[in-house]
């Protein structure tokens, strides 16, 4: 069995098997903002508002979560 050198530096990277749900109801999110029509009457600047919103609080719950 070959020996590794003392002198060669290695890293072992941990990453998570799976992405946290948060990031991909945010991605899920974002992408609805920019899939929306570019209509600008009253309804559907309130849809989009109402779309903003949930991207705000899911991106809150993500911010809380990594800072516990």
């Amino acid at each position: 069995m070959a020996t590794v050198p003392s002198n060669i530096h290695t890293r072992s990277n941990s990453f998570p098997s799976r992405s946290n749900p948060l990031i991909l109801e945010v991605n899920e999110h974002l992408s609805r903002l920019a899939s929306s029509d570019s209509a600008s009457t009253s309804s559907s600047l309130n849809h989009k508002l109402g779309r903003l919103q949930d991207l705000h609080d899911c991106i809150e719950k993500l911010l809380q979560l990594l800072s516990t």
